[in-house]
Formats: C-alpha cells, sequence, structure tokens
C-alpha cells in the first residue's frame, strides 16, 4: 500500500528510509511501476511516498486499515519531529505482487504549506523518533487530547484559524482551572523561556489569546505579526507535547510550571 506524503523531501542520496518492520519513506520516483498519480501531482518535484509491504496469503484483503493507522503514525512523528506543513494525499494504492494498482480513500489531512527537508544525518533520529512515538503516544487522557488537538490545528488550512486549537490544547495541559485564572501565558513561559526571556514570551502568548475572539468570528486578524505569532504558539506545543510524550517532561507539566515560578519569585529579606 502506497500513499503520498506531502510537504517532506528526502536526500536525493536517499531514496528508501526504513521506519519500522514493513513501513517505510521512499522517494516515489525510484520505486518501480509506482502510479503516475502517486508519483507526481501538479508540482515538478516527485512526492515522497509513505509505503506499507506484507506478506501475507493471496486471499487475504490488501491490509489497507494497517496502512492508513501506520501513515497517520508517520504524520504525527513528522508533526512532532520537526516542524513542517505534513500531510497525506487524499488516495491510497495498493497491490498484490506485481498486480493492477487499486485506489483506495486515504481522507483528508490538511494540506502542506511549505516542504521540509530531510538531510541523512536525521535519517537515524527520525527512525529512533518514530518507533519511540509509536511506543509512547497516548490512547486517553489530556495528553492524548492536546495531541489530538494539536493534529487538528496542523490541518487547518490558515496560520490563524489553528489558533483556537493551539489554545485548547495548552488549556488542557497548564490551565485546568479554567481560562478565569489567566495562567496560562505565564505556565507556558515558565516552561518554554529562559528566566530573562519568560515575562516576553508571556506577553506574546497574552496578546495571541487576546486574538482569538477574532478568530471565533471569522475575521482574520488585520495587524502584521499574526501567523509568526501563531507559529510561536504552535512551536511551544509542539515542543510540550514531544517532550511530554518522550518522558523528558513530567506529565503534570502544570505543577512543574508552577514550581519554577515559585523559584523564580524573590526570598524575602
Amino acid at each position: 500500500v502506497i500513499g503520498p506524503l506531502l510537504g517532506i523531501a528526502l536526500d536525493e542520496a536517499t531514496a528508501a528510509l526504513a521506519l519500522s518492520e514493513g513501513l517505510a519513506l521512499v522517494r516515489g520516483e525510484t520505486l518501480p511501476d509506482a502510479p503516475p498519480g502517486a508519483v507526481w501531482d501538479d508540482r515538478d518535484e516527485p512526492n515522497v511516498l509513505a509505503v506499507l509491504s506484507l506478506v501475507q496469503d493471496r486471499a487475504l484483503r490488501p491490509p489497507v486499515s494497517v496502512a492508513r493507522a501506520g501513515f497517520r503514525r508517520i504524520l504525527t512523528a513528522l508533526r512532532l519531529f520537526e516542524r513542517g506543513g505534513y500531510a497525506l494525499g487524499p488516495i491510497a494504492w495498493t497491490r498484490s505482487d506485481s498486480g493492477p494498482w487499486r485506489t483506495v480513500p486515504l481522507g483528508a489531512t490538511g494540506r502542506p504549506r511549505f516542504t521540509t527537508q530531510i538531510s541523512t544525518s536525521q535519517e537515524d533520529e527520525l527512525r529512533g523518533f518514530f518507533n519511540l512515538i509509536a511506543k509512547r503516544a497516548p490512547s486517553n487522557g489530556e495528553l492524548a487530547w492536546a495531541l489530538a488537538r494539536f493534529e487538528m490545528a496542523c490541518e487547518r488550512l490558515a496560520p490563524f484559524e489553528a489558533l483556537t486549537d493551539y489554545l485548547l490544547a495548552l488549556r488542557a495541559m497548564l490551565e485546568p482551572e479554567g481560562t478565569a485564572s489567566g495562567r496560562l501565558a505565564q505556565r507556558l513561559a515558565a516552561i518554554c523561556a529562559r528566566p530573562e526571556e519568560r515575562a516576553a514570551l508571556a506577553e506574546r502568548t497574552a496578546h495571541a489569546i487576546s486574538l482569538e475572539r477574532a478568530v471565533i468570528a471569522g475575521l482574520a486578524p488585520a495587524e502584521p505579526g499574526v501567523d509568526a505569532l501563531v507559529e510561536e504558539l504552535a512551536e511551544n506545543l509542539r515542543a510540550l507535547l514531544r517532550d511530554m510524550i518522550c518522558g523528558h517532561l513530567d506529565l503534570d507539566v502544570r505543577a512543574v510550571a508552577d514550581e519554577l515560578l515559585q523559584e523564580a519569585v524573590p526570598a524575602p529579606l
């Protein structure tokens, strides 16, 4: 089963990058007999393909459901691994042995905004990261909910449309008391910024929160720099999710933030 993975490019020296048993990324033009619709779209560059190869009885149906799950795991890992605008093409192709290709739907996963190059020096790291995420990705709880919201945001067509998704994900982890507490900006800054940079990050985060009402109303904020503000929020959320899933950051991240903020309070004279 093969499906176009958009928004990513492999090094010219890399024809295929094996991620796990049977699952790989392959430069489309190097895959023999790949259907042109999978390899080429409206760009001049060939697509990278997510490829699932399994050995099974010929009488069994092709493992499309296994491929869908595997391809989504690749997408999740890439979104956490490296900033980018990754998406799967809406259609996959499947065949047995050298038989004819058949198309199957994959479903919409957004639209890539730019292409991220995976260098040869990153390949081992990406392979290890993919397998770690496959083992440790949460299936329930606040972290799983926040990760799902992050992925929803990644699939929005415009950056400012993703603002509410990013904020909801952050609130689930950092502001369980509710928005009335007003603690999100300070807690995020405590986790994601050096002490001398926390006030500035907290101020930018508070400004992003203030723009949410315009987004909910369907209005694109007219002021300059909004996309950069939302992108910074996304990067901080991505770092939080990645570190929590990988075990580098305690799952009770709110308590971690409050402890850091308490440590920064000057001791009484």
